[in-house]
This record gives C-alpha cells, sequence and structure tokens, in this order.
C-alpha cells in the first residue's frame, strides 16, 4: 500500500544536534538523569531542560550567530542550577525570557533570573509567595 494514494506524504527528518548537559569544565553524575521537562522561549530562544535529578540546564539557541568555543557548533550551555534532588515536572519562561519559573515534584518551586543566572526565590509554598 503506498501512502502516497491516500494523500499522505512522506516526510523525513534529520538530527540537527545532540544537547549536552555539561559546561566547559563542570560534569556531574546526575547529567545522564532522563529529562522531565523542558521549555522553549521563542522571544530569547532560550530553551531550559529539567532532568529527573533536580538539574536545570539553560542553552542558548541563537542560530543567527556562529562562536568557536570548546563546546562546538550547536546550542550552547549557558548554565546549570541544581539545588534540589527533586525530579523537575515544570518549567515556564516569563518577561520575555528574563525568568524561568521551575516546578519540582516535590512541591517547591523556583523563580531563576535569567540574566543575572541567579535565584530569585525558592519556596515549598505558594502562599509564602503572596505574604
Amino acid at each position: 500500500m503506498d501512502l502516497l494514494e491516500y494523500g499522505i506524504q512522506r516526510i523525513q527528518l534529520s538530527l540537527i544536534n545532540v544537547l549536552g548537559s555539561e559546561l566547559a569544565g563542570f560534569k556531574t553524575a546526575s547529567a545522564s538523569a532522563p529529562v522531565s521537562a523542558l521549555e522553549f522561549c521563542s522571544s530569547t530562544l532560550s530553551l531550559a531542560i529539567g532532568n529527573a535529578c533536580g538539574m536545570i540546564s539553560l542553552y542558548k539557541c541563537n542560530v543567527l550567530a556562529v562562536h568557536v568555543l570548546p563546546q562546538g557548533d550547536g546550542p550552547q550551555c549557558m548554565a546549570v542550577f541544581s539545588f534540589l534532588n527533586s525530579p523537575i515536572c515544570n518549567l515556564q519562561f516569563a518577561d520575555f525570557g528574563g525568568r524561568l519559573a521551575v516546578g519540582f515534584e516535590c512541591g517547591w518551586v523556583a523563580m531563576l533570573d535569567i540574566s543575572t543566572l541567579s535565584v530569585l526565590f525558592l519556596t515549598d509554598s505558594i502562599s509564602d509567595l503572596w505574604l
């Protein structure tokens, strides 16, 4: 049976890049943990990937510029955050990519500032945010 008879075209996909979760000179055992959440910000071309060990990796996916870095071509890992040993279950960019909200399986929530690569707050209760 030919799929073209039914108006279905074959699409061939190819791998563009394989993302590594390591910064140059920085290695961690949790880097190979399964991905549990990801979020892409089209405003800043940033990609956040959270894994089952609570690690968040931030990538800059600017395909318009080519930089010679020891890491190689492709998206560059800007930062790695790891401060709770709980799987990441949700990631959400806010403020046009300037902030990243992180939801952990254990119920904790963190807000990261992407421009300064810092943790703005970490709380175990949403009600703490409104006090």
